[in-house]
């Protein structure tokens, strides 16, 4: 019984003794750094999303005011508090209120709806026939929306107190 041992791999033909030369480390080093220079705007992009993050809440405030007017204009009174807005609409009280950096919405006291996010202040101000609101944001964006009671063949809709 014979045994052949071979000498060198399939691969170590193409390796010889020469080593890493200088210019293949000066390659390696400019791949390297041209690699490197494109992390400082990579990391910009993952860690401050600010900017998205503000016009995400641009879009929010739009659709939370175009549903909190249509909700208004359908209701038969309101009722402002310090930090609360109280809608009566058919027997039923709907109240937008702060809960903690969020706006929540409730049905007779019931339910948890989140409807506008990251909310650093609101304040409501009575109109004459309707509600002035404003909400800074944590971005210290101010916004305002005025919302009116709709007149309707009976007459001006009033306070329900």
């Amino acid at each position: 019984m014979k045994i052949r041992i071979r000498k060198g791999g399939k691969y170590v033909k193409f390796m010889n003794d020469r080593g890493f030369t200088l210019l293949e480390m000066i390659f390696a080093f400019s791949v390297f750094f041209i690699i490197v220079s494109f992390l400082p705007l990579g990391l910009k992009f993952i860690f401050q999303n600010q900017v998205f993050d503000s016009r995400m809440q641009h879009f929010e405030w739009q659709v939370f005011t175009n549903q909190l007017k249509k909700e208004m204009r359908m209701s038969d009174g309101f009722e402002v508090a310090v930090n609360r807005l109280t809608l009566l609409k058919d027997g039923s009280s709907i109240s937008y209120e702060p809960y903690g950096s969020n706006i929540r919405r409730q049905v007779n006291l019931q339910g948890h709806e989140i409807v506008l996010q990251q909310v650093d202040i609101i304040q409501y101000e009575r109109l004459s026939t309707g509600v002035k609101m404003t909400v800074q944001d944590r971005f210290k964006q101010i916004h305002q929306v005025e919302m009116h009671l709709i007149v309707n063949q009976r007459g001006p809709f009033t306070d329900a107190q």
